[in-house]
């Protein structure tokens, strides 16, 4: 089983991939030698001097002396300069969020450092409040036009999604959230449970269904705290245990197609493994020189191959821990995956220099062939075994649905901001994304059409929407939505009692055609 995860943002900034923020940071730092300003305009009356040589000058300094006499007063004069660098102090805030993500000198790339100077991803919850807007059609018996609303969502602060997995029957998507994980259940369309909340230090970096399910391996990820993962129950959200061994955050784990294994990397040079049955540290893989971003077991779960900022893709063999291949590359490597044959493997790769999806082999280093999926980055990937589909989140606010020679038939469009993780259950039926945007969606993984959204509308709390692409909705908070007519006007309440349908909800995340809901 694979868990897809985003930490390379904080990857890319460790390698130089947010310069402009760098800027930004230092920006007020010139402001403050500005007060000597001042001292030059106490030298100021020095220009009388160069007046009695300009016969025009006299004029202007005649005008000039008249300053200087409150000179008690000068101190007035910086007011204007403090109040010149207050304008830089929202940028201020800014560099606050990222620093768990080391500045990525982007400015060298020609598109990529509008976006990522504007949006530099955050530990915690995103600044502000986010909005989202559906269009719903309704159908009412011998009325033309019919029935036509947008249904209007403000939620937040939004809390960038990075960390995502399925349980193993497929019915719940355990989705990471800010000191706390969410479990949906993604059969019926609802939240079921929260799990972990005051027992979580902060970010959540990496998820892991354990034991068939019944336990959740969580990845802590907070900026300038030690690593942890915790060991909770399912079903009842009790913390079960702590493995301690990781010294910084977590930001991937996997497990091992056996369930033997659980291994996990992030803010630091090394990989945990431990085994899963008694909790205790198998090994410790050392061999990367920078923050392992992404971890991948290979289907016959012989073989471990592990992804670094570093640049090199390293492969392990499971049991006796050696070192297999090193592929290297030109930029890091922020995803990989292992391919149905058990020797292929697909590496997502950014930098400076390549945004590019590369296909290489464990058994010839030389093998070496890139694709170019999309426009952006490539953040995480995953490929199926069962149709051998590659699914690539990137910093295009898409997914793209590629086939092993390269070619993009299917693109997941809906996102507002970069996908930072990809997801797929267990049946290969429903593909998950989760975004900076503060929201999961779920697709049909064959041709990339939406099936829903999911989003928490508020932090830390019971407060949720489900909302699937044809308009039944399930939610928590009813009276958060807000009803702007589009076409024929319905009162809002009645449009929502035949929104809040179960049964199509249902049918809807079967992959079934749903007709628009009928008003009577």
């Amino acid at each position: 089983m694979r868990i897809r995860h985003v930490g390379v943002l904080w990857v890319l900034a460790g390698l130089g991939l947010l310069a402009p923020l760098v800027v930004q940071a230092a920006a007020p730092k010139p402001d403050a030698p500005k007060p000597p300003a001042a001292k030059q305009d106490v030298k100021k009356p020095a220009a009388p001097k160069q007046d009695t040589k300009q016969p025009a000058a006299p004029k202007q300094s005649a005008k000039k002396p008249d300053p200087p006499k409150p000179d008690p007063k000068k101190p007035a004069a910086p007011k204007p300069v403090v109040k010149k660098p207050a304008p830089p102090k929202p940028d201020a805030k800014k560099p606050v969020a990222p620093k768990p993500t080391p500045p990525r000198q982007t400015a060298k790339t020609p598109a990529a450092p509008k976006q990522e100077a504007k949006k530099p991803p955050p530990p915690k919850a995103v600044a502000g409040e986010g909005t989202l807007v559906f269009p719903v059609t309704a159908s009412l018996a011998g009325a033309k036009p019919a029935p036509a609303a947008e249904c209007v969502v403000a939620f937040g602060p939004p809390v960038a999604v990075s960390a995502m997995a399925f349980s193993p029957d497929g019915k719940q998507l355990a989705v990471g959230a800010y000191q706390e994980v969410l479990l949906w259940d993604v059969a019926e369309g609802k939240l079921t449970r929260r799990i972990g909340t005051g027992q979580l230090a902060g970010r959540v970096g990496a998820l892991a269904f354990l034991e068939k399910g019944k336990q959740l391996a969580v990845g802590e990820a907070e900026p300038g705290k030690p690593g942890a993962v915790k060991l909770f129950d399912t079903a009842g959200g009790k913390l079960l245990a702590t493995l301690k061994e990781p010294p910084e955050a977590v930001q991937c784990m996997a497990v091992s197609p056996d369930g033997k294994y659980l291994a996990a990397g992030g803010a630091y040079n090394d990989v945990h493994v431990w085994t899963v049955k008694d909790r205790k540290l198998a090994t410790t893989i050392r061999g990367h020189n920078g923050w392992v971003t992404d971890l991948c077991f290979s289907p016959d779960g012989k073989q471990l191959a592990t992804a670094s900022a570093d640049k090199m893709v390293l492969v392990w063999h499971i049991g006796k821990w050696d070192q297999v291949v090193r592929l290297p590359h030109t930029e890091p490597v922020h995803g990989v995956a292992f391919g149905p044959d058990n020797r292929s493997l697909m590496c997502a790769v950014g930098g400076l220099t390549e945004w590019a999806v590369r296909l290489r082999r464990t058994d010839n280093a030389r093998s070496n062939r890139a694709y170019y999926p999309g426009a952006g980055m490539p953040l995480a990937l995953l490929w199926a075994a069962k149709t051998s589909r590659i699914y690539v989140a990137g910093s295009d606010k898409t997914v793209k649905i590629m086939q092993t020679n390269g070619r993009v038939y299917g693109t997941c469009t809906g996102h507002t901001d970069w996908v930072y993780a990809v997801a797929l259950s267990p049946d290969a039926k429903k593909l998950a994304s989760g975004s900076r945007d503060g929201t999961v969606r779920l697709w049909n993984p064959t041709d990339g059409k939406p099936l829903a959204t999911l989003v928490q509308l508020a932090p830390r709390t019971d407060q949720w929407l489900f909302m699937t692409a044809p308009g039944y909705l399930a939610t928590s908070s009813a009276g958060a939505l807000q009803w702007q007519p589009t076409g024929k006007p319905v009162p809002a309440d009645k449009l929502l009692a035949a929104l809040q349908n179960t049964e199509s909800i249902r049918k809807v995340l079967a992959g079934a055609k749903v007709a628009p809901p009928v008003l009577k």
